[in-house]
């Protein structure tokens, strides 16, 4: 699934539509952060198991997460709440982000 950099550090929700055509929320909270090739595991709704066709498996999801590709002026904001900001702030002043 692939998610944008606000996305990944502010919270989302996201469809999945699965192979019996039902809908999925995939959401993420703030506070909990996705790195790029994580993985979130949904119980009970992946492929059915062998012995047992009645019960599922689990929906596994891979997050691929989007970087901006130019620079803006303005610092990238999230207009959910003051904390996601504050979280991009501090990760353009640390020494990990690289421009």
């Amino acid at each position: 699934m692939n998610i944008k950099l606000v996305e990944a550090l502010c919270g989302f929700e996201k469809l999945i539509t699965t192979l019996d055509n039902r809908t999925l929320i995939v959401q993420s909270f703030i506070g909990d952060i996705i790195k790029p090739r994580d993985v979130k595991c949904i119980m009970g709704e992946g492929m059915p198991l062998l012995r047992d066709p009645y019960s599922k498996g689990k929906l596994i999801v891979q997050f691929n997460v989007e970087f901006q590709k130019r620079e803006t002026s303005h610092p990238t904001r999230c207009s959910r709440s003051r904390a996601c900001s504050r979280l991009v702030n501090q990760l353009r002043r640390s020494q990990r982000w690289k421009k």
